[in-house]
């Protein structure tokens, strides 16, 4: 595949790429880490650089640009545009938009989340509950939380079909997610892989929660285990890593063939209540799809139609199909009408961006941690 035509829109912002996933970061299979751990920062704006702007004149108060001289009072002048322009921009929200635009999502904050320069007036308390745009750097206006905000509307069409997944109320549900993680250069590159990976091991995850993680499509992993060679599974325990399989085969993992291999290995061993399905790497929406394959680029990415027959194709032993609760990219531009046409066949639930994600995808920490402790929690 031409690197040209791959998805490109996943952007990972990482700063210096491989900040805290050293390559002798360490994956133990029967130990927690997988790469240092936390996540990598907004890298930081680019210094401008140093250019053929105005030059200082040597006599008189003139500058000379571009062969001309410009007097004192047109540099006043372009001075003052200069100004009214920058101030124009920061008030439509231009420039540097927050520092916390890489946790836009979620509700609740601690106040350690949050790291406001001096100019900031902004306080958050310690459960402060915040919806929409987070704070810029220099707002002054508080925010509220407007009553229509206090509960979520859970309200579904007539016209909806019933859920594939109901909650039986007993208590002892178990779920099974499936994570498809291709590690691709957000890996070989920044080690973003590893983050996530490293997130889900910091979370609390219970014996009724089957994490299970097929590795490929990447070139060199930032850490001592998961290999390049072949495709692997994992399982994210409360107590580490485990290999399940240390050779999945070497195919694609744009392949809807090997992306149904992997939805019928984890159905048949790690028979659940409820499933979910998460792809991980770069996405291009409607147009390409989802992935690109780092160790086999001449292989295209899984557009929407080759997703589509991976999923029609995952039965399980009886010949039934096999639906989710969830069907989830962590990848960039796949909350597109065209992909709920093609996931709504076979789950309750889309969980996707529209733009493209930050750098560091998901957050996986707090939510695994949640589902443990409700396996029935509502999606």
């Amino acid at each position: 595949m031409n690197q040209n035509q791959r998805p490109h829109s996943r952007q990972k912002t990482t700063g210096s790429g491989t900040a805290g996933v050293g390559k002798g970061s360490q994956v133990n299979t029967g130990s927690r880490p997988v790469g240092s751990g936390g996540r990598t920062p907004n890298a930081p704006a680019p210094a401008p650089q140093r250019g053929a702007g105005p030059q200082r004149a040597s006599t008189g108060l003139a500058c000379t640009v571009g062969g001309k001289k410009l007097s004192l009072k047109s540099l006043l002048i372009l001075g003052l545009a200069v100004i009214v322009l920058f101030v124009a921009i920061r008030s439509c929200g231009g420039g540097r938009i927050s520092d916390y635009s890489d946790y836009t999502g979620y509700d609740t904050y601690p106040e350690s989340v949050y790291t406001p320069s001096t100019s900031s007036t902004y306080t958050p308390s310690t459960s402060t509950t915040l919806y929409g745009n987070y704070p810029s750097i220099g707002q002054t206006t508080a925010i509220t939380t407007p009553a229509s905000y206090d509960a979520a509307n859970y309200s579904v069409s007539n016209d909806a079909r019933g859920k594939y997944y109901k909650p039986s109320g007993d208590g002892d549900e178990t779920v099974t997610i499936m994570l498809y993680m291709c590690g691709t250069d957000l890996e070989s590159k920044y080690g973003m892989a590893s983050k996530d990976l490293q997130e889900m091991l910091n979370a609390t995850v219970s014996d009724r929660v089957n994490l299970i993680v097929e590795t490929g499509g990447c070139k060199q992993w930032k850490n001592k285990v998961i290999s390049n060679q072949k495709n692997e599974i994992y399982k994210i325990e409360d107590d580490g890593l485990r290999r399940l399989e240390s050779n999945f085969g070497t195919a694609a993992m744009t392949d809807p063939n090997n992306l149904t291999k992997f939805i019928k290995y984890c159905e048949s061993n790690y028979e659940a209540d409820r499933y979910m399905l998460i792809f991980w790497d770069h996405g291009g929406g409607s147009l390409s799809g989802y992935g690109y394959d780092e160790k086999n680029p001449e292989k295209s990415s899984m557009t929407l139609s080759k997703i589509n027959s991976a999923l029609a194709a995952a039965k399980d032993e009886d010949g039934d199909q096999i639906y989710f609760d969830v069907i989830g990219f962590d990848a960039c531009l796949m909350a597109t009408l065209e992909t709920a046409f093609v996931t709504e066949r076979y789950a309750d639930y889309l969980l996707a961006s529209e733009e493209t994600e930050p750098g560091t995808g998901w957050y996986y920490t707090d939510w695994l941690t949640e589902l443990s402790r409700d396996p029935e929690i509502p999606t």
